[in-house]
């Protein structure tokens, strides 16, 4: 059985590298194979999954949308002019200008956040976002560590933990997920890590399948990074890298394709009247243009270090961002402005792109821009309420939210995921009750049906795995969020690139997911993609990552 499963992956892998090559390929039987033990075929289909990757590297770099997108970015670089002269004041430093990139902005953010309440919140519901922001610092400061390899006979023994908990499981489900810690510090302490990686994977998959969610996630989940963290090979870093500028200016163009087709279904601009009838599938995918943009503006970074025009450089980043800043508010949804806006000022300030006064204007626009828009959602609305109190009364009566949520989920949650579960729709509509969306799901516990509701970032958490699952869930995003902040300052090249994006999104999105919460799709798939990234680009062995434009 074995053998057939060899011979199978062997042809279909070489099958698909003579399809993207144009070329033929003679299948193999298992007589060919015969002298090859699992071990060597172990290698040989690595090495088939390497010269797999480098054709993709190369099918896609060399086809006719690549060259295209490269001649885009060059002749946008070329052709603008150099007229847009830096602002700055003497005595202040730009090296002090880089620490509001720091993790840590995110705990000066929630501060502030409750500072703008107008009323107090009970004490179960402060202590939890005390101990959890704490948790946070914490974990940000763990990332910053270095961690010692564990040896062959702890790793042995740990193996046997996780052999236990697994026997144990058909008396104890949550053994079985205890078992998954030993498990999990053997994976990436063994040479054999990548292949019980794929197991582990696939065993969680099958349970998915099963319904057996809170068995499948954690499986699915500690194989994942498990997978990422053993995965050795750089060619998967090097595709990304190679086509950085087709990635982004593909995002761009997507996210506007699908900006046009939200505003041509509903026949209006959602700005100036309301968001009735926008398709959220639409809405999602136009939330590509952001992201594209940021990325932009990171290759922008690398140019003017790689000798090109600084003028040039951030003119075509200030257009890029008004550009897609506009289309954006256009929709009506003030986050994607603020996230478009405060994720291009802090990855220009880790390219010094932007001075620490320009930062200073920056602050003002993006306060400038909210302040416009607000007003213009509560003549929408018919709120007629002033613009500071829109704030003090949205913030009171969040953190009022979330204080039911904490009360609801206690120590250890009460939904057991089910409110995360419901960011996907196709599992949504399975949940009890009439709520198909996360900030439903927060609206029917706090006893409003039919309208959707935020929590703060904690509330969902809190309401689905209590206050253990928050101080859990912060510290580990505090460590993932100081390990990408690490590389911002680490890596060279496009890698760079790819990590301050991704830092840059997702510190933006984890201060904007204070009020709203993280609960969009997109959201956590960016979040579980950056995250994933910053694992795998931690194992991969060093190697040259500066990739020729």
């Amino acid at each position: 059985m074995l053998d057939k499963a060899v011979v199978w992956t062997y042809n279909a892998v070489r099958k698909g590298i003579a399809r993207i090559r144009g070329t033929t390929h003679t299948p193999a039987d298992a007589s060919i194979l015969a002298p090859y033990d699992i071990t060597t075929s172990a290698r040989l289909l690595a090495s088939l999954f390497a010269r797999l990757l480098d054709a993709v590297n190369d099918e896609i770099y060399n086809s006719r949308v690549g060259r295209l997108c490269g001649r885009i970015f060059d002749a946008m670089l070329e052709r603008a002019p150099a007229w847009l002269p830096t602002i700055s004041v003497r005595g202040l430093r730009q090296e002090d200008a880089r620490r509001l990139t720091s993790p840590f902005m995110f705990i000066v953010g929630f501060i502030a956040f409750i500072g703008l309440s107008d009323h107090g919140i009970s004490t179960f519901a402060f202590l939890s976002i005390t101990v959890s922001l704490f948790a946070y610092g914490i974990g940000v400061l763990i990332g910053r560590m270095r961690f010692p390899s564990i040896g062959t006979r702890t790793g042995r023994a740990l193996l046997v933990a996780a052999l236990a908990g697994f026997a144990l499981s058909p008396i104890s489900m949550h053994a079985a997920i205890i078992g998954l810690i030993p498990l999990f510090l053997f994976i990436t302490s063994s040479r054999w890590g990548l292949p019980v990686s794929i197991i582990v994977v696939v065993a969680g998959a099958l349970l998915f399948r099963q319904a057996q969610w809170t068995l499948g996630l954690p499986f699915l989940a500690v194989g994942t990074v498990s997978l990422a963290m053993t995965l050795r090979t750089p060619r998967i870093a090097l595709i990304l890298e190679r086509n950085a500028t087709t990635i982004a200016v593909l995002l761009m163009a997507f996210g506007a394709l699908y900006w046009v087709l939200s505003i041509a279904l509903v026949g209006k601009i959602p700005l100036l009247t309301d968001r009735e009838g926008l398709d959220p599938t639409y809405t999602m995918r136009s939330h590509m243009l952001p992201i594209g943009t940021v990325l932009l503006i990171s290759l922008l970074g690398l140019r003017t270090q790689e000798g090109a025009s600084y003028r040039k450089a951030r003119l075509l980043a200030m257009v890029a961002i008004a550009v897609s800043a506009v289309l954006m508010a256009l929709l009506g949804y003030r986050t994607q402005v603020l996230l478009t806006l405060l994720a291009a000022v802090l990855v220009a300030l880790m390219w010094d792109l932007i001075t620490i006064t320009e930062v200073g204007l920056a602050a003002g626009a993006i306060a400038g821009v909210f302040l416009v828009m607000t007003v213009l959602r509560t003549y929408t609305t018919g709120a007629h309420v002033g613009f500071i109190e829109s704030l003090t009364v949205r913030a009171g009566l969040t953190l009022d939210i979330y204080d039911m949520m904490a009360h609801l989920g206690g120590y250890l949650g009460f939904t057991k995921g089910q409110v995360h579960m419901a960011t996907i729709r196709e599992f949504a509509t399975l949940m009890p009750g009439i709520a198909y969306s996360p900030r439903r799901y927060i609206a029917v516990f706090a006893g409003a049906g039919g309208i959707s509701m935020t929590s703060t970032l904690l509330g969902p958490i809190a309401v689905d795995f209590g206050f253990v699952g928050s101080i859990v869930a912060l510290g580990i995003v505090g460590f993932f969020m100081s390990r990408m902040h690490v590389h911002t300052r680490t890596t060279t090249g496009r890698r760079r690139c790819y990590a301050t994006t991704l830092y840059a999104l997702t510190l933006a999105y984890l201060i904007l997911g204070i009020e709203t919460g993280l609960v969009d799709y997109e959201v956590l798939m960016l979040f579980g993609f950056a995250f994933l990234y910053t694992l795998y680009i931690s194992g991969i062995r060093k190697t040259d990552n500066t990739v020729s434009m």
